[in-house]
């Protein structure tokens, strides 16, 4: 079906519905069609192209229809669009192109929603001319259209831009040339106070721009080139004026030194920005807490890779982490400490082997010799060798500084002799054993016997509960129940999984 025009947005407040048309020929709109008619649309009947005079109802469907006049097959005078019974849009049309006052209401969902004035516009000539109002009806508004936003034109082109919210305060102004932003555009806080300053130059940032805080104090000041990116030393500055830091910009993106501060107006950060316009650290970066103690010190290198040693501190100043690096990777040792000063957990890594990941990038060195972690209280927790980034041979873990498990790895998996532990008491012993399965998946199973204890503090110590016989991670054999006084309880015997 051809639509007889394609509509604007809606604005509006409340509309009644008109008085019948005199004279008004009631038709389907798929009956009408249009053709060029030099600048304009020359609207005539479908088949015969015999064009359109005199006033019609337009049928869309069964809740909508349009009321429009026409002269020879042009738009000529009054025009509404109604849904529900209810007008959604309103203006006049002078040889076809809009004319004067033209509203545009909410649209209605059925016939009990209410419609509300969403916009307002003005033309001559067919173009816009004079203020265009753009409102909002909501429970802050008392359901009554209020302006949110106006801007005037002359002669087609936007001179001027305002924004408000919903109590009716200005937001936001600018000015216009030839459609875009030229001129001094602003922001406002709530009491009229100025929240951002920008100049704009035909549609681009250019010259100084100006942030405030609510106080009425610059928060952020710093330039625009013609080309609308930020260079030069850009400021800001905390609520009471004390400098919160400083930094450069070239082409738009970070570049050179900078340096920020705490509210007391200690140093909180400095170092260097690359001026390859990737935003990377280079040289050395530190960072300070509010009472003055250091917190980082990283080197960079020219293309924004960590290298060499880094340490982090807790506020305190005792050491939070002392690394190094080489191309951003972790080399040697890697020791992470607790506030208290406790050392928390040492990694060791390779100079030489890299990880390569699913993607197949190698930017990691492989993990390679002692690792060990520890309690705050200095109690080990776990230790054991990395080999190739992976678990390899013994490796045992605590709990309040009593052994709790011991394994064995082969290539990051579990394979040979397993010992778990109660505190202190045997509790469970086996081994595990390293499948594959027919698509060359590898996987730690369960393998040989494994014997299950009474670990409780009143049984004697290494009393058996279980004996459990596994097979490549399957029952097979036979298992035997042992009660508290050793003596059997029961047996099963299991083949491939299944009890006989």
């Amino acid at each position: 079906m051809k639509k007889l025009l394609v509509l604007l947005l809606g604005m509006g407040t409340l509309a009644g519905v008109p008085k019948p048309v005199a004279a008004q020929e009631v038709m389907s709109a798929s009956l009408v069609d249009h053709k060029k008619n030099g600048d304009s649309l020359l609207y005539v009947h479908v088949g015969t192209d015999q064009p359109l005079s005199g006033a019609y109802k337009f049928i869309q469907s069964d809740d909508a229809y349009e009321l429009a006049h026409f002269s020879k097959g042009m738009l000529e005078g009054s025009y509404k669009k109604y849904r529900y019974g209810k007008c959604v849009t309103e203006g006049v049309y002078k040889t076809s192109q809009k004319d004067k006052t033209w509203r545009y209401y909410s649209m209605p969902y059925d016939r009990n929603d209410a419609v509300y004035l969403e916009r307002e516009e003005y033309y001559e000539d067919g173009l816009p001319q004079g203020e265009w109002v753009r409102y909002k009806t909501s429970m802050a508004t008392d359901f009554k259209p209020a302006p949110i936003e106006k801007v005037r034109f002359n002669k087609g082109g936007a001179e001027l831009r305002e924004t408000y919210d919903e109590r009716g305060w200005l937001s936001s102004s600018c000015t216009y040339r030839n459609n875009v932003k030229h001129g001094m555009y602003h922001e406002y806080y709530p009491d009229g106070k100025p929240m951002v300053d920008v100049e704009y130059r035909m549609g681009q940032k250019a010259g100084t721009t100006t942030a405030y805080h609510a106080n009425g104090q610059a928060s952020k000041k710093g330039q625009y080139n013609e080309a609308g990116d930020a260079f030069g030393k850009w400021e800001s500055w905390f609520e009471d004026g004390t400098l919160a830091g400083w930094t450069h910009y070239k082409n738009g993106t970070l570049s050179g030194d900078f340096e920020s501060y705490h509210p007391n107006g200690k140093l909180l950060e400095k170092g260097t920005y690359s001026d390859e316009g990737n935003r990377a650290h280079i040289g050395r970066y530190q960072r300070f807490y509010e009472n003055g103690q250091q917190a980082e010190d990283i080197r960079y290198d020219q293309t924004g890779r960590k290298q060499g040693k880094s340490t982090s501190w807790y506020a305190n100043g005792n050491t939070k982490r002392d690394a190094t690096y080489r191309n951003n990777a972790f080399i040697g040792e890697d020791k992470r400490h607790f506030e208290n000063g406790q050392l928390e957990e040492l990694t060791t890594y390779s100079e030489k082997e890299y990880v390569v990941d699913e993607w197949g990038d190698d930017n990691e060195f492989a993990k390679s010799g002692p690792y060990r972690r520890y309690d705050s209280d200095g109690q080990l927790v776990e230790e054991g060798t990395y080999d190739h980034d992976k678990k390899q041979g013994e490796w045992k873990s605590y709990t309040q500084g009593k052994l709790r498990r011991v394994q064995q790895f082969e290539d990051g998996m579990e394979a040979g002799k397993y010992i778990l532990y109660h505190d202190g008491r045997l509790r469970e012993e086996g081994a595990f054993k390293i499948v594959t399965d027919e698509y060359g998946g590898r996987y730690s199973k369960k393998d040989g016997l494994w014997v299950e204890y009474y670990y409780e503090a009143e049984y004697p110590s290494g009393l058996k509960k279980w004996e459990i016989r596994w097979k490549d991670g399957i029952k097979h054999g036979k298992s035997v129940r042992y009660n508290a006084d050793g003596k059997v309880r029961f047996t099963e015997d299991y083949d491939q999984g299944k009890s006989n």
